[in-house]
């Protein structure tokens, strides 16, 4: 379940409580942000009770899998996206993205930076583990502000810590609407109306599969409005222009 911070009719539910956590947030510089080109995803710590053996072997293949998982996707193959390991960075939600902590991700070609927790399950049974991942929304924070931090609970029937948080990243839902949502206001901002409501389309699509009901709302009103500032653009003569383009579901 999908706990955010994108609508005030959004229902905060409870945290879980992780004792290893530590009790601030570590925002160090993550290493080759500033050398890397390219849209870049962030992949900050997966903290796990009591860091087990294994721990940066397991997260090295975690960064291999979320990077496979957004190459499938084939949106944007003029983008060069890559999953950049941010070793030590550990955010704690959404104070840490402050405008100025934006603004510089922003200008690095951030598209969506990813922390998280994972513990031994604490339901009827124990067995398997729980996690709680966020999500932070670079570009749709810096337009909305107040908008685009995401907590997402997880479970797996996997008890390695280490092979659990590869199990809740199988299917990548969230991964990949998160992140189409993101290069599709990257090429809204850009003017790339085409390829910014194709990568809006693409996330209501992957967003589906997700209970993520709010966000799917928002998707399809900055659809729309992609539609609205194309058709106010003098310099634009695409497909958008056509009579009766509406929803996704339309006559794309």
């Amino acid at each position: 379940m999908i706990r955010g911070y994108f609508s005030p009719s959004v229902v905060l539910l409870a945290i879980f409580s992780f004792s290893s956590l530590p009790c601030r947030s570590q925002l160090i510089d993550c290493r080759g942000l500033g050398t890397l080109d390219g849209a870049k995803v962030l992949l900050d710590d997966i903290v796990f009770t009591g860091e087990p053996p294994g721990l940066q072997q397991a997260m090295g293949r975690l960064r291999f899998q979320l990077e496979t998982a957004l190459q499938a996707m084939r949106l944007e193959p003029t983008m060069d996206l890559k999953v950049l390991r941010c070793v030590g960075r550990r955010p704690q939600g959404e104070a840490d993205f402050t405008p100025a902590m934006v603004s510089v991700l922003n200008t690095r070609n951030v598209v969506l930076e990813i922390w998280g927790s994972v513990m031994p399950a604490t339901s009827a049974g124990g067995k398997g583990c729980e996690a709680l991942v966020g999500y932070a929304l670079i570009p749709v924070r810096s337009r909305e502000r107040t908008s685009g931090v995401y907590e997402v609970e997880y479970q797996s029937s996997v008890s390695a810590p280490g092979s659990g948080a590869l199990d809740i990243f199988r299917q990548a839902h969230e991964l990949q609407g998160f992140t189409a949502i993101s290069i599709g206001l990257h090429n809204l901002e850009a003017g790339n109306y085409d390829r910014a409501r194709a990568a809006l389309c693409r996330a209501k699509f992957l967003l589906q599969k997700t209970q993520s009901g709010k966000m799917i709302e928002y998707v399809q009103r900055l659809g729309h409005e992609v539609i609205e500032i194309a058709k106010r653009d003098p310099a634009y003569t695409g497909l958008l222009r056509a009579p009766g383009i509406g929803d996704c579901d339309g006559n794309l």
